[in-house]
């Protein structure tokens, strides 16, 4: 899909410099993430510093000439250390190389750090140094202007700290199956920060169990409460199980996640939910149809105790019973 751009003015102060290299801006060529990432580098500086990138240049010509050259603008924050976070943010965003760029989820993991350290649950006053009036400089928009003399700074990453890459979580999960605690530590710990609800429960596992850290029951417990309450089955289950060996009789939250879980199509939970109402358990009434019914759903997904236990209920073969409303 091509757009025709009608003033390339209106959007050559945000474009990443291979895009302004492309002859006529071909917009039949491919936008990657490389260059949405420069332009956000351009965007977050234009938030902070309350105006649009190169305001003072309204020649086209002079403007791809700055960013070939690998001229940026002058980025004067404030010395707070969330300011001095996205000047870092910005600068890296803002590499002339694009697969030095920084990728999409790191930076996203940097931002919400820096928002976690630093703005202590309150919206962060981020300010541009000030400059007055008089000390703005007026540019020379003539032909034969000379760039190197331009009062815009190169783009230069030099002791600038790289931004943490994080560890996919099909790498994480691998990593855990061919017991490499370490590097599914990792994975899991870093992507939970990010939100991931997936690695919160693994990362809230590894608490648990003590894989490569300390144990941890009530760290463990509220990132397994966590990812349960974003509708991940085997979290809802073990925050469940978790509860239970911990002595907790809170038993309306017990069934209410082991349903939860079973609701999600967890075969583990289905089938101590068949155990739950065929004994009795946590203050439920016994209940021999209810029991069959969840025993039934276990089983059909071939799991073989939930076979077991629908002989124990007097089934032989599971497309015996009756569907039934189990609410």
């Amino acid at each position: 899909m091509s757009v025709k751009i009608e003033n390339i003015l209106s959007i050559i102060r945000w474009l990443a410099p291979e895009k302004i290299s492309q002859s006529q801006y071909d917009l039949n060529t491919k936008y990657d993430h490389q260059c949405e990432m420069y332009s956000f580098g351009m965007l977050l500086w234009e938030l902070c510093h309350q105006r649009i990138p190169y305001e003072s240049i309204n020649s086209v010509p002079e403007i791809e000439q700055l960013v070939r050259s690998k001229k940026r603008e002058k980025i004067m924050l404030d010395p707070s250390p969330i300011a001095q976070e996205l000047f870092r943010i910005i600068k890296q965003a803002w590499n002339h190389i694009p697969s030095e760029r920084p990728k999409v989820m790191n930076v996203l993991t940097a931002l919400k750090e820096a928002y976690e350290k630093y703005a202590q649950g309150a919206s962060p006053m981020i300010f541009p140094k000030h400059v007055s009036d008089n000390n703005i400089p007026s540019y020379n928009l003539s032909s034969n202007i000379n760039i190197n003399e331009v009062p815009h700074e190169d783009c230069s990453l030099d002791n600038i700290p790289a931004i943490k890459t994080l560890i996919p979580f099909e790498m994480g999960y691998k990593a855990h199956q061919e017991k490499n605690y370490k590097v599914a530590w990792e994975c899991f710990s870093g992507l939970a920060e990010c939100g991931n609800n997936r690695a919160k429960y693994w990362k809230g596992y590894y608490l648990l169990s003590g894989y490569h850290v300390q144990k941890n029951m009530d760290a463990a417990l509220n990132l397994f409460k966590e990812a349960a309450d974003n509708c991940v089955p085997e979290a809802q289950l073990r925050y469940a199980f978790t509860l239970i060996e911990n002595g907790s009789k809170e038993y309306s939250e017990i069934i209410k996640y082991i349903k939860m879980s079973a609701d999600n199509g967890n075969e583990i939970a289905l089938y101590n939910l068949g155990i739950i109402y065929m004994e009795g358990l946590y203050s439920e009434p016994i209940n021999k149809e209810r029991a069959k019914h969840y025993a039934r759903l276990a089983a059909l997904k071939n799991y073989s105790k939930a076979i077991e236990l629908l002989k124990k209920l007097g089934v032989e073969n599971p497309s015996d019973v009756e569907m039934q409303d189990a609410c």
